[in-house]
């Protein structure tokens, strides 16, 4: 046997060797991987299987590599490339969007619609500065300590007096009607020196947040259609006059006695 026949014999030895290395490599890590999963969960099944990708990343201690986990779980890649999730980016921005969903479960309002919305993707450019800071002061001031379902529900009624005949046709002039009168304003705060306090940063950035997603587009009728709404600690004389249409934390929510159209919403 000459030296090319050798050379050839060993080149072929150690290829099968590596492939040989190779599997029992892949073996050895989709058992660890099983036993891993059997481990971490009472059953396994199509819901609970393990990722090759989460193992290897768990078992190095760092994120797996995209082609690693895109060679072995196209599923899993599948799942994390699916739409936008709307509540979740809320909830990035430190607002709690599960309060929402739960109000409108409540309520029977379906969600689907505003789920899959990219909240990212909202020109804020091409919204009315002017009117975005005016939603921001109504939902601050009206409703900062409710849930974010609060928050929105009180931006709701302001969207639904825009868009209702008796009400100026603007956010900014149904929000400071009458402000300049001290009993006559329709929102306390426009005349009762709220504005002239300190704000909270934190509560401000929130509220301006809720008000570009919801004047984005991100809407949920949780007022159900109301034009007015007070807190429940207090009993104002024209209530019994109105037709109760919600209870969003603190606050109940009328409209008059003959069904409206939800702004915005045909």
């Amino acid at each position: 046997m000459n030296k090319k026949e050798l050379g050839g014999q060993a080149g072929n030895s150690s290829l099968a060797a590596m492939v040989a290395i190779a599997a029992m490599t892949f073996v050895a890590a989709a058992t660890a991987g099983f036993a891993y999963a059997s481990t971490s969960s009472p059953s396994l099944n199509e819901n609970t299987r393990f990722s090759f990708g989460e193992f290897f990343a768990r078992k190095a201690n760092r994120t797996a590599s995209p082609e690693v986990v895109r060679a072995f779980e196209p599923d899993y890649v599948a799942e994390q490339e699916k739409q936008p999730d709307a509540f979740g980016q809320l909830e990035s921005l430190g607002i709690d969007a599960g309060s929402i969903k739960k109000a409108a479960l409540r309520l029977g309002i379906a969600t689907a619609a505003v789920e899959t919305m990219d909240l990212g993707a909202i020109d804020v450019t091409a919204l009315d500065a002017k009117e975005r800071r005016c939603l921001t002061e109504a939902i601050y001031y009206e409703a900062r300590g409710e849930t974010a379902a609060g928050r929105m529900a009180v931006a709701d009624v302001v969207l639904n007096r825009v868009a209702h005949k008796r009400y100026p046709n603007t956010i900014c002039d149904v929000v400071y009607q009458g402000s300049s009168r001290r009993t006559g304003c329709q929102f306390s705060f426009t005349c009762d020196g709220s504005l002239n306090r300190p704000v909270e940063p934190k509560a401000m950035r929130q509220a301006r947040a809720l008000a570009t997603s919801i004047m984005g587009g991100f809407r949920l009728p949780l007022s159900k259609g109301a034009l007015n709404y007070h807190a429940n600690y207090v009993s104002p004389y024209w209530a019994p006059k109105l037709h109760q249409t919600a209870v969003v934390d603190n606050h109940i929510f009328y409209t008059p006695t003959r069904t409206i159209r939800y702004a915005g919403l045909n």
